[in-house]
């Protein structure tokens, strides 16, 4: 793949997937990730935030309780707790059972495929999240 800086003066058209394919299957999940693959997306947009254990996962709400069962804040939850919530139930039963991916599942599933535009959620002080990405990037892209 091109540099994106490379890449976008080329093209007319850029298809990005806002939280995967969230139009198409339950939004940050690989299963939405998978969807805006196939489709055809440049680009695949996800939110990320921290865990109590600071692990990065792929998650947009600062608590949980919209797109899964769960409960509280995400940075006061420990990442084996979000992977083993069903993220995919909400959306329908064709996605029952697929869980809050990390982004390392995603980055490993994207890799070669597409850009990815990760957004930060919520914003968080420090720096901690940032470095995080960058590491996490570097080990994956």
């Amino acid at each position: 793949m091109l540099p994106l800086r490379e890449f976008v003066p080329t093209v007319n058209q850029f298809v990005v997937g806002h939280r995967g394919s969230s139009g198409t299957a339950p939004e940050n999940t690989l299963a939405s990730v998978r969807e805006a693959l196939s489709a055809g997306a440049d680009m695949v947009e996800l939110d990320v935030q921290l865990t109590a254990d600071h692990e990065i996962v792929v998650f947009h709400d600062a608590v949980l309780g919209r797109t899964t069962p769960g409960k509280g804040k995400v940075i006061t939850t420990h990442s084996n707790t979000m992977h083993a919530l069903d993220a995919g139930a909400w959306f329908s039963k064709e996605f029952t059972g697929e869980t809050v991916p990390s982004l390392r599942q995603a980055i490993a599933l994207i890799k070669g495929k597409a850009y990815l535009n990760i957004e930060i959620k919520p914003p968080q002080p420090g720096g901690r999240l940032s470095y995080s990405i960058r590491k996490n990037s570097r080990l994956h892209i």
